[in-house]
Order: structure tokens, then C-alpha cells, then sequence
């Protein structure tokens, strides 16, 4: 399900092009194939609708569903809906795998966005949760941060959860306020390892240290 909520940037990314990169993890992970279903509220003006068109994308099958028709579906989101890394699990268990039912114009729209919402209140219980439910924009500032904090992975060491992980939730709460593309912020660092390697080359124990420095900081 899409509104306005579709257009938020969290995190530097548009809440749909997450709903849908998220689905096609999923999709990958289980290997069975997808098809998604962009359901459109009804006071989303037509020029304001849109379908993802991204290259990771690739074999999730997306369109714009037409309210008009009668559907089958699996699982209902919302792109008010921010999902975190690894949080499947936990949310197909919040949301059960529905019977069939059919898709029915505007006020069924409004039915499913409600029993969403009453759904992950209820499995609110005091414990972290993998993703957030927002009801407005003011709460994207807070949702990014978590997203940020969720980027550790569990086989980090001591250094990459004290330090490095510190280090690039920083620079990349930094970073996303700007429009440089991930690809080319990657590409424009590629000089750090470049320097280690010739500070290394110098054999000296000045050399050694700041080569082992910038080497971290790029790590």
C-alpha cells in the first residue's frame, strides 16, 4: 500500500524503492519468485504515482495494482512501514500469512492501512523491534538513526563494533545529507588503502603507524 508516505526519504532512500530493495532481498533469500502489487490510496493524484525502476531490482515482477480489480494476495505492507536489516523473520510472525481475500476500491485500502498498523501495535511489547510504523514525517530524523544502528552485523569483532562501526555510522549520518552517490563515494576513498600501501613502503615506524591508521579508517 502507497500514499504520500511513498515520496519520504529515510535514510536517503525513498520509503517505496526500500519497501520494494527489501522484497527482493526477501525474494532472493527464499528463492521462490515475486510479484508486487503497488496499491495506490485514493487521494494520490496520478501524476504522484510511480513504480520503482531500479537494476537491483531485477526479477521482482512490480506494477500498479488497479483497485477495481479483484486480487489474491500474500502479505500486505505500507510504505509508512521502515524495515530494518533482517527483519522478515520477525514480521511474517507479527503478520501472519492472511487468507485470500480480494482487493476492493478506496475503503479497503483504508481497511488493510488500519489493520496494519492495529497489527504492529499489538506486537509492540517494550522490545526492540526491526523495523518502525511511521505516522508522520517527524519521525524519519529517529527512524534513520535506528537504521544506522541496525547496520552492525553479529560476526563483528571488538574493533568493528567499538570502533569502526562508531566511525561509519558518523560519517554516513554525514554523508546522507548530501547527494553523492554510494558508487562514487566508494570510488572517490579508493586513495586511502593507496597511501597506506606506499606509507607501508617506506618501512618506517612513523610510516607504519599512520599507514595502519588510514588503512582503519578506511576499513
Amino acid at each position: 500500500m502507497a500514499d504520500s508516505s511513498a515520496d519520504w526519504r529515510v535514510a536517503g532512500l525513498r520509503q517505496l524503492d526500500r519497501l520494494a530493495l527489501s522484497l527482493r532481498e526477501l525474494m532472493r533469500t527464499s528463492g521462490e519468485p515475486m510479484t508486487v502489487d503497488v496499491l495506490w490510496s485514493a487521494d494520490t493524484p496520478p501524476e504522484n504515482r510511480w513504480i520503482p525502476d531500479d537494476s537491483r531490482l531485477q526479477g521482482l515482477m512490480l506494477s500498479e495494482a488497479d483497485s477495481e480489480e479483484e486480487d489474491e494476495f500474500d502479505l500486505v505492507l505500507s510504505t509508512r512501514l521502515v524495515l530494518y536489516r533482517n527483519c522478515f523473520p520477525q514480521l511474517l510472525f507479527v503478520l501472519p500469512r492472511p487468507d485470500q481475500r480480494e482487493v476492493t476500491p478506496t475503503q479497503s485500502w483504508e481497511d488493510y492501512a488500519s489493520t496494519l498498523e492495529r497489527q504492529l501495535t499489538a506486537a509492540s511489547d517494550g522490545s526492540p523491534k526491526p523495523w518502525r510504523y511511521l505516522r508522520d514525517q517527524s519521525e524519519i530524523s529517529l527512524c534513520a538513526r535506528e537504521i544506522l544502528w541496525h547496520s552492525g552485523k553479529t560476526q563483528d569483532g571488538l574493533v568493528s563494533r567499538y570502533v569502526n562501526r562508531p566511525i561509519s555510522r558518523t560519517v554516513s549520518r554525514l554523508l546522507l545529507k548530501l547527494s553523492i552517490a554510494p558508487n562514487a563515494w566508494s570510488i572517490s576513498i579508493f586513495v586511502l588503502p593507496i597511501s597506506a600501501c606506499l606509507l607501508f613502503l617506506r618501512g618506517n615506524d612513523k610510516a607504519f603507524f599512520f599507514g595502519c591508521a588510514i588503512y582503519q579508517l578506511y576499513s
